[in-house]
């Protein structure tokens, strides 16, 4: 991808950044149970993992870098269960709605306009326990200096949690597509400009210095299910997710990666 190429993919966030607000509140809070499960369940995967990593009267002390995190949304979500919340945007506007969003709901946080892929000075001022980035990076031009940045935020130490498409299974560019021909989504197809599968970026994080302390894929069926019922849908995803581990071809991939200075 070059600069130009990438320049372009900024102006287009910022061009559809109503559309990417609206989509993101429809996903999360509208009547498609598809799309609500297919983001909850992203969302949840990170949750899960947090919850179990901080007791609920310790959490307020660990600082949440959500990075990529558009409208604020997602992160609303951990602010909630008590979690002290910094998100980071290319997209003025974004960062904007998200602070308005968080005072409007009296959460706790603050967001600010970066770029993950460039030498920010505000990166030297940041320092967090744990990254976040659901849904992200494959909006970035450059997965490679966003890692590189990652470990800068996290200063000498500190975990991060990425969820992100897996296009090392095409099934999920047939789906992408057929989602943008069909209006649900502001042309996701066009602005994933990083399409890579769990193999190539656990070898990213891996270069850089982080420890994979676990990765694999989720969301096969169960997304299709939901549409019918999202009971059964929860029902059959420990099923789904005992298949995945052994056979990683989900829709979406997860990366929990480390990284200490001293190691």
């Amino acid at each position: 991808m070059t600069i130009n190429q990438a320049w372009t993919t900024m102006e287009e966030f910022a061009k559809n950044f109503e559309k990417i607000i609206s989509f993101e509140l429809r996903a999360f809070f509208g009547k498609n149970k598809l799309q609500k499960f297919w983001r909850l369940s992203r969302t949840s995967y990170v949750m899960y993992n947090l919850l179990k990593l901080y007791e609920k009267g310790t959490r307020k002390e660990h600082v949440i870098c959500d990075i990529g995190c558009g409208p604020g949304i997602a992160a609303s979500f951990f602010a909630r269960r008590g979690f002290n919340i910094i998100g980071i945007d290319v997209v003025e506007k974004m960062v904007q709605f998200g602070n308005k969003y968080f005072k409007k709901y009296g959460l706790e946080g603050r967001f600010v306009t970066a770029d993950i892929t460039k030498n920010e000075p505000v990166f030297d001022s940041i320092r967090c326990n744990v990254i976040i980035c659901i849904d992200a990076i494959e909006h970035f031009a450059d997965p490679i200096k966003s890692i590189q940045n990652f470990k800068k935020i996290l200063g000498t130490s500190g975990k991060v949690f990425l969820t992100t498409p897996n296009f090392g299974n095409p099934l999920f560019t047939l789906i992408e597509r057929t989602w943008d021909v069909v209006g649900k989504t502001p042309g996701w197809g066009h602005l994933h400009v990083t399409r890579l599968g769990l193999t190539k970026y656990k070898q990213l994080f891996e270069h850089e210095g982080f420890k994979i302390e676990s990765g694999g894929t989720f969301l096969f069926v169960t997304p299709f299910i939901s549409i019918f019922s999202t009971r059964l849908a929860r029902f059959f995803s420990k099923l789904e997710q005992y298949f995945l581990k052994k056979v990683p071809v989900g829709l979406m991939l997860y990366i929990v990666a480390s990284f200490n200075e001293g190691e």
